[in-house]
């Protein structure tokens, strides 16, 4: 909560590459989207990982508030019900 008593939903991605594509679900964009203006993306991008399993480093990329723009999306997987 901030100090005015708001909510922030935040959505947290990470990953050894550029934070140039990051995957998101069908429910996080939703959750974006009802959400704002209250609402956070943080990406760890360039994250090294380490020979014991660990992960290390990286740079955060922020956006805030953040609402998934429908030109920015990709549709990557879909659902297709069958009639069994």
């Amino acid at each position: 909560m901030d100090a005015q008593g708001h909510v922030l939903y935040v959505e947290v991605k990470g990953t050894t590459g550029l934070a140039d594509t990051i995957t998101l679900t069908a429910n996080e964009v939703a959750v974006a989207r009802s959400q704002h203006p209250n609402t956070a993306l943080f990406v760890v991008h360039q994250i090294r990982l380490v020979e014991d399993g660990g992960a290390e480093g990286g740079y955060l990329h922020e956006l805030r508030p953040w609402l998934p723009e429908d030109e920015r999306l990709e549709a990557k997987v879909y659902s297709y019900k069958l009639d069994v």
